[in-house]
């Protein structure tokens, strides 16, 4: 059991540090967007990819606090 365990838990750790990469690069993206959004670049063409940028924010977020809250039993 102990090792069943183990190993659910070392795949979960690992699908969390491919959440948290993804959640780095978007946060990269949102940050080029903003700067180019700062230097009068055209709002319009962007918003539709920030919004969807924001909204995988959110997901990956609830997905890492479900897990934080499975793992902390509550």
């Amino acid at each position: 059991l102990y090792l069943i365990g183990g190993l659910k838990m070392e795949t979960k750790n690992k699908q969390n540090l491919e959440l948290q990469k993804e959640r780095e690069k978007i946060l990269a993206k949102i940050d080029k967007i903003q700067d180019i959004m700062a230097s009068g670049g055209d709002i319009k063409q962007y918003e539709k990819k920030l919004d969807k940028y924001i909204e995988r924010i959110h997901e990956i977020d609830a997905e890492l606090w479900r897990d934080l809250n499975e793992y902390l039993g509550e």
